[in-house]
């Protein structure tokens, strides 16, 4: 007979990658008993559990909205691995409350929160070519602006989308910036949809008719899904490279405190160009610029795009790069104690809709370093130190 692995030791394995396929089928075993007999016990306990069914559920739904149509009605055809994570993020909704309530009251006291803090929202600012600047996320909808040929507007789910009247003059270039802890979506001209992530900004023409060319510059992270036209190459500028498209899906990071520039291609191809020296990718291909010296390697996909889903994808990440795509999310500062090494890998998933708390305490969860929030300052000290 089969026997069961312990419900911390499963969530302990979720989160070191090492589960296997038979440990993820006890875990939604215990998502499911744990759902239909652990009623919460206090006020507390029934805000919490909510907040993690929430969560998982957040998690579902941003995954439904990755699959196009088509695939989401052809379920058998999904890639086991999606499903799994998926299995896997709603469990942890559930198995994350357990665990953290069946801690000992030495574990149960390592973070300290004097205050929590709400995850990040959609917001930007578009600055027109006339210097006029728009906080979008408090713009209504439909029409925020006109110029010069070419209507702005704002949709209901929040895109910011361009058409043109008339033959626009030439150029009038748009800019659409992001602070931490803000997200955007925008439709340029040409139909290429791009999503910019927080402390973020797109610099484009408001009109392509007269470009010859379609460019634009990206400062921060950005994914594009670039319309197709074999004559108007598609060209992003950011951080030293352009990379050159025809139609593709890809997602760059260029913020300036990494470091290295990241480009993964989804689907596609693209020519990369940076200190003289160009490469090719494939879908599935990452490439990594520091200093314009260029190196390719498989690329992890899901968690290059996870911010695009509202997730934080950090198994195997390095865990300062982890911690700071936190800290543009949540607009937070972090400091490190001496204890702390260099070289931790961080791991977790979890939605990027969820307040700061839940999130550090499942990194927690791995045993290697525990918190303190004091404002919009996260102190990070090594456990056991």
């Amino acid at each position: 007979m089969e026997r069961d692995t312990p419900l911390d030791c499963l969530i302990d394995s979720y989160l070191s990658g090492s589960a296997t396929p038979q440990e993820r089928k006890q875990l939604e075993r215990a998502y499911q008993r744990a759902v239909q007999r652990t009623p919460p016990r206090t006020a507390e306990d029934e805000r919490l559990a909510g907040e993690m069914d929430r969560i998982g559920r957040d998690v579902w739904l941003s995954l439904m909205d990755r699959i196009p149509a088509p695939r989401i009605r052809r379920f058998r055809r999904w890639r086991p691995a999606m499903v799994a994570a998926a299995l896997v993020a709603a469990l942890l909704s559930v198995g994350i409350w357990l665990y953290v309530n069946r801690q000992t009251p030495q574990a149960a006291h390592l973070s300290v929160f004097a205050n929590d803090i709400a995850p990040g929202a959609p917001g930007a600012t578009l600055t027109l070519s006339n210097g006029q600047r728009i906080a979008l996320d408090e713009a209504a909808t439909g029409e925020v602006a006109h110029e010069q040929g070419v209507i702005v507007r704002k949709s209901d789910d929040g895109l910011l989308t361009y058409e043109a009247t008339s033959v626009s003059a030439a150029g009038m270039w748009n800019t659409l910036s992001t602070d931490s802890g803000q997200t955007y979506r925008v439709r340029l001209p040409d139909g290429s949809l791009v999503h910019l992530n927080a402390a973020s900004s797109l610099e484009y023409p408001a009109s392509w008719a007269h470009e010859g060319q379609r460019r634009v510059r990206l400062t921060g992270e950005g994914y594009f899904e670039v319309a197709r036209d074999v004559q108007w190459p598609f060209i992003v500028e950011a951080a030293g490279q352009e990379v050159e498209v025809l139609g593709t899906r890809f997602n760059i990071s260029g913020y300036t405190d990494e470091p290295a520039v990241e480009t993964v291609l989804l689907e596609g191809s693209i020519r990369l160009s940076a200190n003289g020296s160009q490469e090719v990718l494939q879908p599935g291909q990452q490439a990594r610029n520091a200093g314009g010296h260029i190196r390719i390697s498989q690329a992890n996909a899901e968690q290059a795009i996870d911010w695009v889903s509202d997730e934080f994808a950090l198994n195997g990440l390095d865990f300062r790069a982890a911690m700071r795509k936190i800290a543009r999310w949540y607009q937070v500062d972090v400091v490190y104690d001496a204890s702390v090494p260099d070289d931790l890998i961080a791991g977790g998933w979890i939605s990027r809709n969820t307040r700061l708390s839940d999130v550090l305490r499942l990194i927690e969860r791995a045993g290697q370093v525990y918190f303190r929030v004091e404002g919009r300052t996260v102190y990070v000290v090594k456990q056991g130190s």
